[in-house]
């Protein structure tokens, strides 16, 4: 019989999964946090194929492709709403931007972005993931350094694409 968690544990695994991956950068729990078979509705970066959903592989090289961007990264938990196990959780991502990130070299500037993520867990376990990135904030705060027309263009269609991936739903 499958478990499905009371709101406060499954906010609190979800919390937990942020605090030690994102914030600490330490991942010797990411398999006891994340199901074997767990499924990225909407994936992020070059992990994934484009076709289909991301799995457990590709979200921990997201994740750890954030911490190599922003060595300093900080997510900060604004709140979280527990439904039928599934978590909602808006947070924002702050960090100095010190590595590539979606393809855009390091600008040495302090980053910041706001998410809000859906994650259904079972059994303990994060099943599944759907969110959202406000691309319009983290694409200004990208292209401020970004002076060359090529380099603002690489940017455009980069940004256009994951538009175009989240509408699909690619």
């Amino acid at each position: 019989m499958l478990e499905y968690p009371s709101g406060d544990t499954a906010k609190a695994l979800v919390r937990r999964s942020i605090h030690e991956l994102l914030n600490e950068g330490e991942f010797a729990s990411f398999n006891e946090l994340f199901a074997p078979d767990f499924i990225d509705h909407t994936p992020q970066g070059d992990f994934v194929d484009d076709q289909k959903p991301g799995d457990r592989k590709a979200i921990r090289a997201w994740y750890q492709s954030l911490r190599h961007a922003f060595p300093d990264l900080r997510v900060e938990v604004h709140w979280q709403l527990e439904i039928a196990a599934m978590v909602t959780t808006y947070s924002r991502f702050q960090g100095t931007h010190l590595g590539v990130f979606l393809g855009v070299e390091a600008t040495d500037k302090r980053l910041r972005f706001d998410s809000v993520d859906v994650i259904r867990v079972q059994d303990h376990k994060i099943k599944e993931h759907w969110g959202l990135v406000n691309l319009h904030s983290l694409g200004k705060q990208l292209t401020v350094n970004i002076s060359t027309r090529r380099h603002r263009k690489a940017y455009a269609d980069l940004v256009r694409d994951s538009l175009i991936k989240e509408i699909i739903g690619g």
